[in-house]
């Protein structure tokens, strides 16, 4: 019992140096002065969005994938060709 008591005080100990380390990491008062801030506040690069892909479903096994990435049959689409001939086109 007393063994069970030393591991979790261990571990609460633990988790609060840890919460505590990540608190000071992403503290917005230690920015270094010649990085930019956005118009959100933040520093960093802004990120571009990528645009999203349609995903479809494979006819013959339902699995989804984008859709540039599919293979057309006559009356459906396929994430391979031998799901094609498979299926009989």
């Amino acid at each position: 019992m007393k063994y069970l008591l030393v591991f979790a005080l261990i571990g609460l100990v633990f988790w609060m140096w840890r919460s505590q380390r990540m608190d000071h990491k992403n503290r917005p008062d230690k920015q270094p002065a010649d990085k930019p801030t956005n118009s959100s506040g933040s520093t960093g690069t802004s990120r571009t969005l990528v645009p999203a892909t349609e995903m479809v479903a494979c006819a013959f096994c339902q699995v989804h994938l984008p859709r540039p990435d599919a293979v057309a049959g006559q009356q459906a689409l396929y994430c391979s060709t031998a799901h094609k001939q498979l299926a009989g086109e």
